[in-house]
């Protein structure tokens, strides 16, 4: 990914149409049988060439979002702004979405290097996990993409129940409200840059710390990890003009913050995943969620 530019700006059409060019794998649901075709009362998901969706099966009561359903709910994201910079949609076993807004959707969090840009995120998995609508952001500083999981205001969670088509005509609604979380998660982002925190405690805070028993090889991984994520905030406070850290680790929140999330993000082991899947996966990282929680209560 790369920070756009206002001159990549993209019509309205232009965005729905790459939307609907990507979305074109709607899923079914069939029953599933076992010995002389006895019903099992489960149930697989399959794409249109029938190859099989996920690895876990599901019961009568789980419904499937559509195409079409999600072709409407970019739409409607996308009616949310005046333009967009740039849409991304994949499908990986369910449909991903990030929209960029217009640059002026942008945050100043320390001078004029570290700003946050806000994205518009839509995540719909199939088999395990909801319809998920969320206002993240984009750290151009270190080429993270991140959200707020405490900033409830910015979320909206469907899942795969009897009510999902009225939920998604409810979300379609509220795409202007959830916009207005961005606001929240700025205020959240500007309250961690204000608050200074050890480094060394923070880390030990979301990680822990080692012990005899863990043996050589864990306090090793351990001690890579946290020299690991030292040095990721040293290079970001260089990149800002910040300067060195001290010896007693002093940094604010919102670096610490970004430490672990850069670091769980890029650098901790995801095998197979391309940048898109590491970000969607990222996104639900039980250590970012920590770090995001610390981080808060320091402030």
């Amino acid at each position: 990914m790369t920070v756009l530019t206002s001159g990549s700006v993209m019509t309205e059409q232009q965005a729905i149409d790459k939307v609907v060019a990507t979305f074109n794998h709607d899923v079914k649901k069939f029953p599933l049988h076992g010995p002389d075709n006895t019903p099992t009362g489960y149930f697989g998901l399959f794409d249109k060439n029938f190859k099989i969706i996920g690895t876990k099966s599901v019961t009568e009561d789980y419904y499937v979002h559509t195409c079409d359903d999600m072709v409407a709910l970019a739409t409607a994201a996308i009616r949310t702004y005046n333009g967009v910079c740039d849409v991304r949609c994949s499908f990986n076993n369910g449909h991903g979405l990030i929209i960029a807004p217009p640059l002026e959707v942008r945050k100043a969090i320390y001078g004029t290097a570290d700003n946050i840009f806000g994205r518009l995120i839509l995540k719909a998995p199939y088999v395990s996990g909801c319809v998920d609508a969320a206002f993240g952001f984009w750290r151009d500083l270190c080429d993270n993409m991140s959200m707020l999981q405490t900033v409830s205001q910015s979320h909206f969670k469907i899942r795969h129940t009897k009510g999902l088509t009225d939920k998604m005509e409810e979300l379609k609604r509220e795409f202007h409200d959830l916009s207005k979380g961005w606001n929240l998660v700025q205020e959240a982002v500007g309250e961690m840059e204000q608050k200074r925190v050890s480094l060394k405690d923070f880390l030990a805070d979301v990680y822990g710390t080692t012990t005899e028993e863990m043996g050589t090889r864990k306090i090793k991984n351990h001690e890579d990890r946290t020299a690991a994520v030292f040095n990721r905030v040293l290079e970001e406070r260089r990149k800002a003009g910040r300067g060195s850290i001290g010896t007693d680790w002093n940094v604010s929140a919102w670096e610490a913050y970004n430490g672990v999330q850069g670091y769980q993000q890029h650098t901790a082991k995801r095998p197979g995943l391309n940048i898109d899947q590491r970000i969607w996966r990222g996104f639900e990282d039980t250590l970012t969620a920590k770090a995001e929680r610390v981080a808060l209560l320091s402030v």
